[in-house]
């Protein structure tokens, strides 16, 4: 079975677990190295693990690894809730032939029965190596950062969201936009 790994591999957002609940995987695969459809191709070994453990009733913390040959990439990451929203943060830290890079995630999310505000933001240095980027020269995301705000309007959610990126290719992008959906 083939699974399509790497990206935001390292920053889901855990869900909250009670203390001393965990949860983990492992999978080791094949990285696909070109091709589609009937006849791909596949380079070396990957393995892939994660978990999180459940400290408070409002707090959760994970680690995950990756590992293929010439890289290894360490995470760790935590979750807390309360009546101030959800904050979340991730720290990674990569080591490849090339060099080393780190990476940080943060983000923070409040809702009301009203209101919705969310805030993000992720940083890696150039030689930050994931295993969904196994070759530096392509282009690859450095910079994210996004902020929406929503309002609960005549039974309708209005939500207005500005999204900003920086690969390494030094394309910057800005999009802006507005939603509206109805539960």
């Amino acid at each position: 079975r083939e699974t399509r790994i790497g990206g935001d591999a390292l920053y889901g957002s855990p869900l909250l677990l009670r203390p001393g609940l965990s949860t983990y995987a492992v999978a080791v695969g094949r990285r696909q190295t070109g091709g589609t459809g009937p006849a791909p191709s596949y380079g070396e070994t990957v393995l892939l693990a994660q978990g999180s453990v459940g400290i408070q009733p409002w707090m959760t913390a994970g680690a995950a690894a990756q590992f293929a040959r010439g890289q290894q990439t360490l995470a760790g990451e935590f979750t807390a809730t309360g009546g101030f929203g959800e904050w979340n943060g991730q720290l990674a830290g990569s080591r490849t032939v090339e060099g080393s890079g780190l990476a940080l995630a943060l983000s923070y999310r409040l809702s009301t029965p009203q209101w919705s505000l969310q805030a993000a933001t992720t940083r890696r240095q150039r030689r930050f190596a994931e295993t969904g980027t196994p070759d530096l020269g392509q282009e690859r995301l450095l910079t994210q950062t996004e902020f929406a705000a929503g309002r609960r309007l005549g039974g309708v959610d209005w939500a207005i969201r500005l999204s900003q990126r920086q690969t390494t290719t030094a394309v910057r992008s800005q999009r802006w936009s507005l939603s509206a959906s109805r539960r």
